[in-house]
């Protein structure tokens, strides 16, 4: 014991003698004081405590279970976007000789939200379920999702989760399920079981994880559907949105915010579009990416749960695409004589336009060939 300390020590004494300036001592620095840190923490959470959280608001709340246990917890600001009532949501708990971590997971439970460590404080953030609410949840939604996270799933048949109104023991309406294949189900139910037990939350996570879907709520209903189709939805959500020279950044994540959508920007997004200008008084979020879209080239694509925002092509890019003909020009007069020359391409043209088009080639073609077969000799 006594060698083991010498040497621990011979290796600290090792650490400060290189000092920060070299790169892996100050690395190894750095990971020593995590590891110290993430230690505390745990010390900490494992700690009891007794409090009374008497009609509270939830930054109320954590400030109290932080000052108490003697950790740092940072708290979202997206939490605060999707609580019925933002920051003055009130939450009622009594504790008594519990643990810090048991307490901090009765209040995220009740909220649905979740929390993780990092370093060495814990950072309260919004639930899957939740976030994809895209706006402030109601107390029916919210009252559904902690019925939700709050019950443990032991055995299941292989309709779940059509009869999951009946597992949570309340008369919500039913699930809202894909229609998938009879094989589908069952694996997606199969891959359910091997996790058992586990909460209604997780199960459905799992089901939805096996059927390529996401769930989520919406009043009093459950609905687990496509990732494509839950980011179409979202899409047609009104927003507010009045951007003079703002930057891009700045409004697309006003947009996150109102949709609950992940806008992930692709790479030069922000070099090559600084600032937009835009204004949306209710109108959808698609028609208002559409805008900007329109006025700067900014392109969007659906990738899983989230939106990737790309920058506009090069120029190279944008030209005619081989094999494009031009099939045609539309002369537009306008004002002062001047006429405007529209010209259109193959891929512009309606598929019923070109089908058209080929009729009438193919029969001058016939015409062409018919005149073209030499004309019997005369006896």
């Amino acid at each position: 014991m006594a060698r083991q300390s010498r040497w621990m020590l011979g290796v600290a004494l090792a650490l400060l003698a290189l000092g920060p300036g070299t790169s892996w001592g100050a690395a190894a620095t750095t990971a020593a004081v995590k590891r110290e840190n993430s230690i505390y923490l745990q010390r900490r959470l494992a700690q009891r405590i007794s409090v009374n959280l008497k009609t509270c608001t939830v930054p109320q709340a954590f400030a109290t279970l932080a000052d108490k246990a003697r950790i740092s917890i940072d708290v979202q600001q997206r939490v605060y976007q999707l609580l019925p009532l933002g920051d003055r949501t009130l939450i009622s708990a009594r504790f008594k000789a519990v643990s810090v971590r048991a307490a901090m997971e009765s209040i995220v439970s009740q909220l649905a939200l979740r929390i993780r460590q990092v370093g060495g404080r814990l950072v309260v953030m919004p639930s899957r379920a939740l976030r994809r609410t895209g706006r402030r949840a109601t107390w029916v939604e919210l009252n559904l999702l902690r019925a939700v996270s709050g019950s443990t799933v032991v055995q299941i048949d292989p309709q779940w989760p059509a009869d999951l109104a009946k597992q949570l023991g309340q008369p919500i309406p039913a699930v809202r399920l894909p229609i998938v294949s009879a094989a589908l189900q069952a694996t997606a139910v199969a891959a359910v079981r091997r996790e058992l037990p586990e909460s209604a939350a997780q199960a459905l996570d799992t089901y939805a994880r096996a059927l390529h879907c996401v769930w989520y709520v919406r009043h009093d209903r459950i609905f687990v559907s496509s990732a494509a189709r839950w980011v179409r939805h979202q899409l047609h959500r009104p927003v507010f949105v009045h951007a003079a020279n703002a930057p891009l950044q700045v409004v697309l994540a006003d947009l996150a915010r109102a949709t609950g959508l992940w806008l992930a920007p692709a790479p030069g997004l922000y070099l090559a579009i600084p600032t937009v200008n835009v204004r949306s008084d209710g109108g959808s979020a698609e028609q208002t990416l559409a805008a900007i879209s329109g006025a700067t080239g900014m392109t969007w694509r659906i990738e899983g749960e989230h939106l990737v925002i790309a920058p506009p092509r090069p120029l190279s890019a944008v030209g005619p695409r081989p094999g494009d003909p031009i099939m045609g020009m539309i002369r537009i007069p306008l004002a002062g004589g001047i006429h405007l020359n529209l010209f259109v391409r193959k891929s512009q043209l309606s598929a019923a336009v070109r089908k058209r088009l080929r009729a009438r080639l193919q029969h001058d073609l016939d015409m062409l060939g018919t005149q073209l077969v030499p004309a019997p000799k005369s006896p």
